[in-house]
């Protein structure tokens, strides 16, 4: 068999193919598929061979998982799959025969596979197998796996215990300039954070949308999901890292912009008409009800911060470098979160940047100061995104020095305790 599969892949591999129609190109195509996976089943074969010689001990490793992440650089966790893989399939022969025969896909074994590595179903996938193979033969993997998950479901009606937590597991490391993750999470703490950064992704592919509308140049909307999802995870973490439950925390969960006068009645102030008066807003310009307000009121904490025709408040000059507390309150107060046209990242996943720079002997004072969300800080630092006050509220232009409009900030004398 291997002699033969030899001798066809030479013959595909030495076809012209620019000299193909395109129907004869979609054949040879189909053709060297099915010989990659005729090779594949081959490779996982001489697998299993080579863990019960030992051979990998001649190069010192311990298992042949450790040899195929040492000698041929194959991810740790991949090496190990493969191998599970390769040991399951010993016990598949209508799976082996099927896959050598390239009638099948390894994507189609690792679905079977699943019916194995379960103990309530292996006896049962034993009995079905042939049958189970049968199907896969006439479907792809995206419709098989439906069809093993529904035939898991009738041998195993109770489904598989809930993953005990403290086999979840999570890599952190810095590999030179770079911080890599990989991770591993059973059902019960997978999903949520599943679902966590599903809900993040959304949020800012709304946010790139905007932004790109305004300012094609800034480069968000070509951002990819992973991009989306990496950002995602940073803030979930930075906002865990204040929350609560933390001790070390340095900044409030959120705040609630309240005009003095309500501040102090706690009561709804009526216009002529019978209509709520006073500000008590979030940053982000959510109006809040006055019991939910009365009720934070009584654990919040308080100050009070003010902002003139200027938006001047809280100077410090050149004794501090970094903004602090009452400092980022009041820039919340005026930005809103990211300045940047379009971008909507609220104030907890912003950095105060100088908009003279420090090392320039830009002074720490709020009319130096802007929000930004750490993408469009970076932008800044290299170049990407400039940034001018005028009238006490920052203006921002692009690359080619054009203004990006359409700002968020609020008007410069917005006052809030």
């Amino acid at each position: 068999m291997t002699t033969a599969l030899a001798a066809d892949l030479e013959e595909l591999l030495s076809v012209d193919t620019s000299a193909l129609s395109p129907w004869q190109h979609v054949v040879h195509m189909a053709k060297l598929e099915k010989a990659r996976t005729r090779f594949e089943a081959v490779m996982f074969r001489e697998l299993h061979e080579f863990e019960v010689s030992t051979s990998f001990e001649v190069d010192a490793a311990r298992t042949p998982t450790d040899w195929l992440a040492t000698q041929t650089g194959t991810q740790r966790r991949i090496a190990g799959s493969r191998m599970n893989l390769a040991r399951r399939l010993r016990s598949m022969p209508f799976t082996n025969a099927a896959f050598t025969d390239g009638a099948i896909t390894e994507a189609h074994v690792r679905i079977l596979a699943r019916c194995v590595a379960n103990p309530r179903t292996s006896e049962a996938f034993a009995q079905h197998e042939a049958y189970l193979v049968g199907l896969a033969r006439g479907m792809g993997a995206d419709e098989f796996e439906q069809e093993i998950r529904r035939w898991l479901e009738t041998q195993d009606p109770d489904g598989t215990e809930p993953s005990d937590p403290q086999d979840d597991v999570l890599h952190a490391s810095q590999v030179g300039e770079r911080v890599k993750l990989d991770g591993d999470f059973g059902l019960e703490t997978g999903l949520p954070i599943l679902a966590a950064l599903n809900e993040k992704n959304d949020e800012l592919f709304r946010r790139d949308r905007a932004v790109s509308d305004a300012n094609p140049l800034d480069g968000l909307g070509t951002r990819t999901r992973g991009n989306r999802q990496a950002e995602g995870l940073a803030e979930l973490v930075l906002a865990g890292a204040g929350a609560g439950s933390n001790p070390r925390r340095r900044d409030p969960l959120f705040n609630v912009n309240v005009d003095p006068t309500t501040f102090a009645l706690g009561e709804d102030l009526l216009d002529r008409r019978g209509r709520p008066t006073g500000t008590r807003q979030l940053a982000d310009g959510t109006s809040i009800p006055l019991p939910v307000l009365l009720n934070w009121r009584c654990e919040a904490q308080v100050s009070r911060a003010w902002l003139d025709a200027r938006g001047q408040m809280l100077s410090y000059g050149r004794d501090e470098r970094y903004a602090n507390r009452d400092q980022r309150r009041a820039l919340a107060v005026r930005d809103g979160g990211c300045g940047v046209p379009g971008c909507d990242r609220p104030p907890a996943h912003c950095d105060s940047h100088h908009v003279i720079y420090w090392e320039s002997f830009g002074p720490t004072d709020i009319d130096n100061l802007v929000l930004l969300c750490r993408h469009h800080h970076r932008s800044v630092h290299r170049g990407r995104l400039s940034i001018r006050m005028l009238d006490g509220v920052p203006a921002f232009f692009d690359v080619t020095g054009s203004r990006i409009l359409e700002s968020r900030h609020r008007p410069p004398d917005i006052r809030a305790a």
